[in-house]
Parts: structure tokens; C-alpha cells; sequence
């Protein structure tokens, strides 16, 4: 979903007092008296303000520090509406803030609207900001893509060096962050939905689509945060700067740039020194099948750590993959024909090592490139290190280079043949070449 950035939460106001023309005249003289006019200039003061109840919430635009003092109980069916803060306003929480379940409420809700310009919204050190969704009452196992209707969690709208910090998110009906923000920072965020985790009598989650960060804008950093959904960890839809730093993914569907649809533009990506833990993917781009118009660049990803990448469920997502590229995405039902022409390239990933489990549910992938012909370009990878090896990559050409961190020389692979490549390093030693990924063949060296 699309939201347009607001750039402009000011409010001035001007008053002018104007005076008029005025002329006397006598039977002997005439004399003409000119009156100046005279500009008053005023402009509201914002004040300092405690919500303790949600009727308090209807005078924020009034407030420069604004602490909302819980436990608070929003009325079912009502939202936090924030979205037009003073500019360089300060909203600190400190306790829990509950949203009741509400039938009332649809997808293109939003709990909880923040919007501003050089806005702080953080949670009390002391007594720590915990909002609860009541997730357990829309989750059904179907998401966004059905069932009961679930609103959105939060919606974050804001400029001008804006921090959000310290504020822990519980039980999301579904998407949690809905992110449209320039020159923005997240800092030390929790996003706890575990208790989504729950089987159906069918064998799938009943939470569904918890993304946890869905990204647009312009110079958004997210650090130190960590999550465990069911989705998405970080979902990056358009926009250029993105920072994602020392975060925890866990449950979830790993780091993900995408999905990217037509006329979608995401460039100068950074994702480092992250851990995904027991998610279907670690780190995922991802463009929409016959989708054009849009591109993916300039994308970093260095330093993560994957922990049992695993499909643990009876989805229909398709199997784990530790790094995954695919031009093929159909809402969670890939067609596997890769199609559209949305250009990746300069992707660099670096340092990423762990594990990938297979089980009943799906072989597990190591790696895994499905390119439509012609749109991947100048891939690089160094210090690959997922085990156990089992790699698919089609269309991309030339193959990623690959290296050991370690290694004294590197090989550039060659095709083996129309579908299967091998992913390999070279230590030096023509007697001891070490595999990192192979899917049949035999390696071929430039």
C-alpha cells in the first residue's frame, strides 16, 4: 500500500491588523492625516500536555511535549489519530496503550497514525510503552488475504530527522509498521507476535502477513530492533537510503527487499550485522511476475547471520532459502517462470553464514537465483557460508563471483548447463576445491 510522504505539519498563523486611509478637511485649510498600518504577527504556543484518558488525544495539536500516561483503553473500534503533530513535538509513552478487537474496523485502518516533522515519539525508560493490538481476536490464519477483516497497527508518516524509540508492539492483527517517512530513525524497537505462532486445524499460523517494517521514503535507518512475526521482517517497497542495522529477525519470512511491482524504484540498500532466526528466508528480493517499469540497485547486504532457515509449516510458501533473488512472486504463490522487467543489479552480498533445514515441508535452499533472462546483473558474493550446500540459479549471467573469505585465489563459474549452475570457492589448490553450492555438474573454471 502507497502513502504519500507529508512534508508539512507546521501550522502558522497570521493575523493583520489593517488600518485605513483617513483625510480632514477645514474651510480655511486642508489637511490630510495618513495613518500607518500596523502588522501584528502571532503564532500558537504549543504547551506541554498529559493524556491519561483517549478523550485527551483531541488536543494534541495544541501540545510541543505530549506524555500519554497508561494504562489507557482505547474505545473499540476508535484510533489514535497523530498524524499532524507540531512541528519538533516530543510524545513520550509510558505504560500499556490497549486497542480492544473490533469487528468495526478494515484493512485500511490503522491503530495508531504518527506523522510530523523533527518529531520524537518514545517510549518512558521507567515504565516501558507496551501497545497491544489484541491480535488474537482477527487472527484466522488468512491475513490480509482474507477472513475477518484485521486493521494495521501503525502508520508512521514523518520528516525533518525523526526518531521513534523504545516502544515494544504486541499481537498486530497483521502488518505492524506501515512506514511512508524521509530523513527517519527507529531505534530499539520490539515487535512481539509470538503468541500468533498457534497452529490451525490445518497446520498454518493463525497470524498471517505481520510484516513487521513495510518501507517507503528517503533516508529511513531501523536499528537495534527485534522482531518475531510471521512475515516480513523488513519489507522495502520504493524509495532510496534505506539503513537496516543490528537487528533479530525471528518466525518470520526474512529480510526482503519487495515486493517490487511496476514503477516501484528501490535503491542504496544497506542491511548489516542482523541475525534471522528460524524464518522461511534470510535475506529475499523479491519483483512481482510480469511486473516493468522498476528497478532494484546499489543493494548491500553484509554480515548476517541465519539460524535453521526453515519452512516449519503447512503453507503454501514455497521452500526455505537462505539468500533468495526471485522475479517470479505472486503473493506468496511464485509462478517459477520468472517474467516482467524490473532490472536488479549491483548486488553485493557479504559475510552471510548459518543454516538451512529441510524437512517434510520443502528441501531447503542454500541459495537461490530465479532471474527473468536479461534483468540480473553485477552480482557479487563473498564470504558464503550456509550450510548444508544445495543451490539453484537460473538466468543470471555471468554468475555471481564467489569467494571464500578466506581464499587465497577465486574461481568465476561458469554455466554447466541451460538451468543448473554450481556456486564454488577455490583456496588455491587444484586438489582441493571446496563446494559451497552445487546442484549437479561439474565446476568449470575461468
Amino acid at each position: 500500500m502507497r502513502s504519500e510522504i507529508i512534508t508539512n505539519f507546521a501550522i502558522a498563523i497570521l493575523v493583520t491588523a489593517c488600518g485605513t486611509n483617513a483625510a480632514s478637511t477645514t474651510s480655511t485649510k486642508t489637511k490630510t492625516t495618513k495613518t500607518t498600518t500596523t502588522k501584528v504577527s502571532t503564532t500558537t504556543t504549543p504547551t506541554n500536555c498529559i493524556f491519561t484518558t483517549y478523550s485527551d488525544f483531541s488536543s494534541y495539536k495544541t501540545c510541543s511535549n505530549i506524555l500519554i500516561q497508561g494504562p489507557i483503553t482505547v474505545p473499540a473500534g476508535s484510533l489514535i489519530d497523530l498524524s499532524k503533530l507540531a512541528t519538533g513535538a516530543t510524545v513520550t509513552v509510558s505504560g500499556n496503550i490497549t486497542f480492544p478487537h473490533s469487528s468495526a474496523l478494515t484493512h485500511s485502518d490503522f491503530l495508531i497514525t504518527v506523522g510530523g516533522a523533527g518529531i520524537t515519539f518514545q517510549g518512558d525508560s521507567s515504565n516501558p510503552a507496551i501497545l497491544d493490538g489484541s491480535g488474537a481476536g482477527y487472527w484466522d490464519g488468512q491475513g490480509s488475504n482474507g477472513g475477518v477483516a484485521k486493521p494495521k497497527f501503525f502508520s508512521l508518516k514523518t520528516t525533518a530527522t525523526s526518531v521513534i524509540k523504545n516502544i515494544k508492539i504486541v499481537n498486530a492483527p497483521v502488518q505492524c509498521f506501515s512506514i511512508s517517512a524521509s530523513d527517519t530513525t527507529l531505534d530499539s524497537i520490539t515487535i512481539d507476535d509470538s503468541a500468533g505462532d498457534a497452529l490451525t486445524s490445518t497446520g498454518i499460523t493463525y497470524a498471517h502477513n505481520t510484516d513487521a517494517f513495510d518501507v517507503s521514503g528517503t533516508n529511513v535507518a531501523i536499528i537495534n530492533s527485534w522482531v518475531h512475526n510471521q512475515d516480513d521482517c523488513l519489507a522495502i517497497k520504493t524509495g532510496t537510503g534505506f539503513n537496516f542495522f543490528n537487528n533479530t529477525c525471528i518466525g518470520g519470512h526474512g529480510i526482503s527487499i519487495g515486493s517490487i511491482g511496476s514503477g516501484d524504484i528501490v535503491s542504496t540498500v544497506l542491511v548489516k550485522n542482523c541475525t534471522v532466526e528460524n524464518s522461511l528466508n534470510g535475506i529475499r528480493i523479491k519483483t512481482d511476475a510480469g511486473a516493468s517499469g522498476g528497478s532494484v540497485k546499489n543493494v548491500i547486504y553484509e554480515d548476517i547471520i541465519l539460524k535453521n532457515i526453515v519452512k516449519a509449516t503447512n503453507s503454501t510458501d514455497p521452500p526455505a532459502m537462505g539468500i533468495c533473488v526471485r522475479q517470479d512472486y505472486n503473493n506468496g504463490n511464485p509462478t517459477l517462470d520468472p517474467s516482467g522487467t524490473i532490472p536488479i543489479s549491483n548486488l553485493t552480498v557479504t559475510n552471510i553464514v548459518g543454516t538451512v533445514t529441510s524437512n517434510s515441508f520443502g528441501t531447503a535452499y542454500s541459495t537461490f537465483i530465479l532471474c527473468t533472462p536479461g534483468e540480473c546483473s553485477d552480482f557479487t558474493f563473498s564470504g558464503i557460508n550456509i550450510t548444508p550446500v544445495h543451490t539453484n540459479c537460473t538466468n543470471i549471467s555471468p554468475l555471481p563471483t564467489v569467494y571464500r573469505a578466506y581464499g587465497a585465489a577465486g574461481g568465476v563459474l561458469r554455466e554447466v548447463d541451460s538451468k543448473y549452475y554450481t556456486f564454488a570457492a577455490w583456496s588455491g589448490d587444484l586438489n582441493n576445491l571446496e563446494m559451497i553450492g552445487r546442484m549437479d555438474g561439474n565446476a568449470k573454471w575461468d
